[in-house]
């Protein structure tokens, strides 16, 4: 229960880094907390929890992937949109979400792993290279190529916003 309790959103954000839709993430990240439960004597603590967390979300992810498609289609025809305290903002946060989520991906999948669990979610590059299984400097050589390629694409969407600014 501790377990889950502290770690919950860190496994639903990781469903929705791997594309599942918030229904789908909730009960994808539900699943992973089942598998948890049955292999958590399994668990050696040579590995940060996050990573070894992320390694079950990971597999969960691909299992359930092609129904949350399916699922995300049928929920989207009937998605109410949440009342928000100024509209502006709200607009705007979903614009600037949908941005990262579509820059993320746009990158290779070392690259977009790596960003993600350093850069979004805050684990450090060992944590991170223990979690995917790889050498630390592998590891931040990808996180340094997709900090890289982030940086690039919001100076293109800067440009944009100010050549759109323009007319």
């Amino acid at each position: 229960r501790e377990l889950f309790e502290a770690h919950y959103a860190f496994v639903w954000r990781t469903m929705r880094h791997f594309g599942l839709d918030e229904a789908s993430a909730d009960d994808a990240a539900q699943d992973t907390f089942v598998v948890v439960h049955r292999r958590l004597a399994d668990y050696d603590g040579r590995t940060h929890i996050r990573g070894w967390l992320y390694g079950i979300a990971r597999r969960v992810a691909s299992t359930t992937e092609r129904g949350a498609v399916r699922a995300r289609r049928r929920l989207e025809r009937y998605e109410v949109p949440r009342s928000a305290v100024d509209p502006d903002d709200a607009i705007a946060r979903e614009e600037a979400n949908a941005w990262v989520a579509e820059f993320l991906g746009s990158l290779p999948a070392p690259q977009r792993d790596a960003f993600f669990l350093v850069d979004i979610e805050g684990l450090s590059a060992k944590d991170m290279a223990s979690t995917l299984e790889i050498n630390v400097n592998t590891a931040t050589s990808r996180l340094r190529l997709g900090r890289e390629r982030f940086a690039q694409a919001l100076e293109r969407r800067k440009a944009k916003g100010e050549r759109e600014g323009e007319r």
